[in-house]
């Protein structure tokens, strides 16, 4: 990371959704399963509600002050273990143009980090097969736990 790469946390509100959304089409074109068939739609206002209530988190790379990546954090308390809560992360996405060196292991720390200080027990990031990385993943400390098959059921009896 150069000096000047920075980490930030920042309000999942109006202005972060009119900056992050040029990422946010990168990203989907990169890993959608069922881009075809599915528009990107994010529900904005799900986001600010939940981020209004403790339970959504954004945390941006920005580069010369432009955002460059961004990981985004949803938490609650586990229905099986109510007094921990676990941390799930619902996107991360770093531009093809910082995926070199230790950029994205170094936000990825710092991001666990800042949980912690939010009183998480446990974090976890669902990964796509074709999108996975192992050698991060490890080298941070994270190994696997659970998989996750999906299937587009419209239509199919």
């Amino acid at each position: 990371m150069t000096n000047s790469t920075t980490m930030h946390e920042e309000p999942l509100n109006e202005a972060f959704f009119a900056e992050v959304m040029g990422l946010v089409e990168d990203h989907w074109i990169e890993c959608a399963g069922w881009r075809d068939t599915i528009p990107l739609a994010p529900d904005i206002a799900r986001y600010i509600l939940l981020h209004s209530v403790g339970q959504a988190r954004a945390f941006v790379l920005r580069s010369k002050g432009i955002m460059v990546g961004y990981i985004t954090v949803l938490t609650t308390p586990n229905l099986h273990y109510m007094n921990s809560v676990f941390a799930y992360v619902d996107t991360v996405f770093i531009h093809e143009s910082h995926r070199k060196g230790l950029t994205g292991v170094m936000f990825m720390r710092w991001v666990e980090n800042e949980m912690r200080t939010h009183g998480v027990s446990i974090m976890s990031y669902h990964v796509k097969v074709a999108h996975d990385y192992p050698a991060i993943f490890k080298r941070l400390g994270y190994t696997p736990t659970e998989v996750i098959y999906a299937k587009d059921i419209r239509g199919v009896k």
